[in-house]
């Protein structure tokens, strides 16, 4: 475990090879939003259907629900530094892949559900080993401050990317902008050579086969205190807020009708509201990991969110209300991600939280098709309305049906 001066650590940056990880995930946050920007602008525009657009962003996160876990069990066996540096390469091909789509004229929803699809399997292996690397760069009184960060960069890249995006898009066309997140994966692949990791701690398991290796990673995550409460609060947390920010093109251009730069407002205001928390977590240097009681409110106050979403069609307000899911939603996601990091130990870190991704970015997927669907059927604004709804419904059944003590 990395070990600092004699002082008590207070922030994950006072750790050199922390420090060097976080400047590379700036490169790789930022061209991804960049992509996620491009991809929503390039499906809304081809297909004008807020269910296709729905189905070719899903197509990036669908296979996590499949894969997510088998490349679990590898994050426990590969060399992560290696094996990271490698699907990133992948992933800024993809990007290029999406560029030449484009420059050619041949980007029809065929093709892009084809690369969604590769791309989501890229994220697939990357996600288990992003969360796998974490305890080998800081001490384990330092995951809270290490997950906040994580979540800052990400969302406030969420804010830089869109607006990159956004502007290249309006002046260049999304050639430029799949471009500039191929570009991005490649600069984490050239300055993630410079991060030194930490061996695991404790003895190696012995290998076994994949299945038997799944089964006992999913054994163990039963043992884990509170597990099934932190799948089913990440699971709603997906369905409820995260699937609304993959049906964004569509609620820009169905609801605001607005262009390119209306979406980057949008993604950007998402991602502000995330990175207020990521700030927020730093400055507050707590430890607490929130009661299962508060999460279930926060959870309860993005249904209120969502539904307020579908009752209005004004930029600033829709940019307001964005900006709170971004909060509500991370806020869910970071003390999840860290109550499951405390207590996971290194040998089972990839299986567990393998498994944890596969319910964070699986879900919004089948959230994204179920949205699109609903939009298709009652209009964009009345699937967030219905959605909304059903939250509530399904919350208030979690509470009475629960045996915590809340």
């Amino acid at each position: 475990m990395p070990e600092a001066d004699s002082k008590p650590l207070t922030s994950a940056l006072q750790i050199p090879a922390y420090r060097a990880y976080f400047i590379c995930g700036w490169f790789s946050t930022v061209g991804f939003w960049v992509f996620k920007m491009a991809l929503g602008w390039a499906a809304w525009e081809k297909t004008q259907s807020p269910f296709w657009t729905g189905v070719i962003v899903a197509s990036t996160l669908a296979p996590t629900l499949l894969l997510t876990p088998v490349f679990g069990v590898f994050a426990d066996r590969w060399r992560i530094k290696r094996s990271m540096m490698t699907i990133t390469f992948g992933g800024g091909l993809v990007s290029f892949a999406f560029a030449i789509g484009a420059y050619g004229e041949f980007l029809n929803v065929s093709y892009m559900i084809f690369f969604g699809l590769l791309h989501g399997v890229l994220v697939a292996a990357y996600s288990p080993m992003r969360l796998s690397v974490m305890p080998r760069l800081v001490p384990k009184s330092l995951y809270l401050s290490a997950a906040g960060l994580g979540a800052f960069v990400f969302n406030f890249s969420r804010i830089v990317g869109p607006v990159v995006g956004g502007l290249v898009i309006a002046k260049y066309g999304v050639v430029l902008a799949f471009l500039i997140s191929a570009i991005s994966s490649f600069l984490y692949v050239l300055f993630f050579m410079r991060v030194s990791l930490t061996p695991k701690e404790g003895q190696p398991l012995e290998r076994r086969a994949l299945v038997r290796e799944l089964i006992d990673g999913v054994i163990y995550l039963r043992q884990l205190p509170g597990a099934l409460m932190i799948v089913l609060l990440t699971g709603l947390n997906g369905l409820l807020g995260r699937s609304f920010f993959e049906i964004l093109p569509a609620y820009n251009g169905a609801v605001l009708a607005s262009g390119a730069e209306g979406l980057a407002t949008l993604i950007a205001a998402s991602g502000a509201g995330a990175a207020c928390l990521g700030i927020y977590l730093q400055i507050s240097r707590s430890g607490k990991q929130g009661s299962m009681l508060s999460m279930i409110f926060v959870l309860a106050l993005s249904c209120f969110v969502l539904q307020a979403l579908g009752l209005t069609n004004v930029m600033f307000v829709a940019a307001l209300l964005s900006a709170a899911m971004g909060f509500l939603a991370t806020y869910i996601g970071v003390l999840v991600q860290t109550q499951l990091q405390v207590t996971t130990d290194d040998n089972h870190r990839g299986r567990v939280m393998s498994i944890w991704t596969t319910v964070s970015l699986g879900v919004p997927a089948i959230g994204a098709f179920m949205l699109g669907g609903l939009g298709s059927l009652f209009g964009v604004s009345g699937s967030l309305l219905i959605s909304g709804t059903l939250g509530l419904v399904v919350l208030a059944l979690v509470i009475l049906k629960s045996k915590l003590n809340l």
